[in-house]
């Protein structure tokens, strides 16, 4: 990330994409949601019209995300996505604490960790440590969808 970026970003001039939020969140050591604006919903429960999207930039076309979990303090996270044939995060991996669990409700959902690419189907999970350099991607011809859950949270 180049330093002028950083400097709009710092001057509220820029808009950032999700990867670049991932990347400040990252170096300051706190989950991505504490820069993302927003109140703090004050019931336990996320209504589907409540949900916070997640900004992705470049790949916004491709995937949408949503924040399911109520509070930005809380010890996880759980995050639905929804995405189309081509998405991939290949060209910037994640690598933060803890860890994560992932279930493909519909489509294929594929998840590199460090080097091994397992590609998942409709009702296949997968668990691992997340401080292994991953990435996701959808290799099939329909829209995916998926459930994440992470601890700590790192969105």
């Amino acid at each position: 990330m180049s330093a002028g970026l950083l400097s709009q970003v710092e001057r509220g001039q820029g808009n950032p994409s999700f990867n670049t939020l991932v990347q400040v969140a990252h170096a300051l050591g706190i989950p991505v949601a504490r820069l993302m604006t927003g109140e703090q919903l004050s019931s336990p429960v996320v209504r589907r019209t409540e949900r916070r999207r997640l900004n992705l930039g470049a790949n916004d076309r491709l995937v949408l995300m949503e924040l399911l979990t109520s509070r930005l303090d809380s010890a996880l996270e759980a995050i639905r996505i929804v995405a189309e044939p081509g998405y991939s995060t290949e060209d910037t991996p994640f690598v933060h604490d803890g860890e994560e669990f992932g279930i493909v409700l519909e489509g294929t959902h594929a998840v590199n960790v460090g080097g091994a690419h397992y590609a998942l189907q409709a009702g296949d999970s997968i668990s691992y440590s997340s401080t292994i350099p991953h990435w996701y991607e959808n290799p099939g011809d329909v829209t995916s969808v998926s459930l994440w859950v992470v601890t700590p949270p790192s969105f």
